[in-house]
């Protein structure tokens, strides 16, 4: 039997933490795909590539902040405290398959490493114009 992908690990921790309730919601709301994206690629055996985790991550982001904004108590914090743990995983995700699962020689991750530093940092100055 081989291993788990990520994405069903990944979809099977959502639906563990009542973040989704069916795979044509994860499909369609997290991943930006079909509703039947995610059966089909389970029943290939094949994972998500990178631009889905993206999706996904995005979107989950925004979602727990938005939530998260309008938590009125501890209880629900705890949930997305399980949430975040969730982002960062698709995170870590990402991160090792940039770098060729953490294999990258060191010049080369230290110029990725700038690269997205140089995009956050544009990004944040295009958000300091545009929103003050």
């Amino acid at each position: 039997m081989s291993a788990q992908t990520f994405i069903t690990t990944l979809y099977n921790q959502m639906r563990d933490a009542n973040i989704v309730s069916s795979s044509e919601q994860f499909s369609e709301q997290y991943l930006k795909r079909s509703a039947k994206y995610y059966s089909v690629i389970k029943a290939q055996g094949r994972d998500a590539n990178t631009d889905v985790l993206i999706d996904c991550l995005e979107h989950l982001s925004a979602m727990r902040e938005y939530l998260q904004s309008r938590a009125i108590n501890t209880l629900m914090e705890r949930r997305y405290d399980k949430w975040q743990e969730i982002e960062t995983q698709i995170a870590e995700e990402i991160a090792l398959r940039t770098t060729k699962r953490a294999t990258i020689a060191s010049p080369a991750l230290k110029s990725v490493i700038h690269a997205l530093h140089t995009i956050s940092s544009q990004r944040n100055a295009y958000e300091q114009r545009a929103y003050g």
